[in-house]
């Protein structure tokens, strides 16, 4: 893969198994997910997730390569300036008021 990486939207990992059906439960719909590319997931419920991925890895559903690819494209090497980037990519952090 390139050095793009790919992150779900909000909750979508729990969709495939709640309204797309497409997974039997939260983990294979990991493993689907992952093995699909998926490089960074946005789970807003729970840390459950964490648990199920390693179990995965350990049962060799998906491989420690996978995990490997996946972590390498957010540790980019150098840093970007933020000022670089396109103006609808940025994120803003409100500045509070001195006390």
């Amino acid at each position: 893969m390139g050095r793009c990486v790919l992150i779900t939207d909000w909750a979508d990992v729990n969709n495939l198994y709640t309204r797309e059906m497409v997974a039997r439960d939260k983990k294979d719909a990991l493993r689907i997910a992952i093995n699909a590319g998926i490089d960074m997931i946005m789970e807003p419920y729970s840390v459950d997730a964490c648990v199920l991925l390693k179990e995965l890895v350990d049962e060799g559903k998906i491989p420690m390569s996978r995990i490997d690819d996946a972590v390498s494209r957010p540790c980019v090497p150098h840093r970007v300036s933020m000022s670089s980037w396109p103006a609808s990519v940025r994120i803003v952090t409100p500045r509070r008021p001195a006390t």
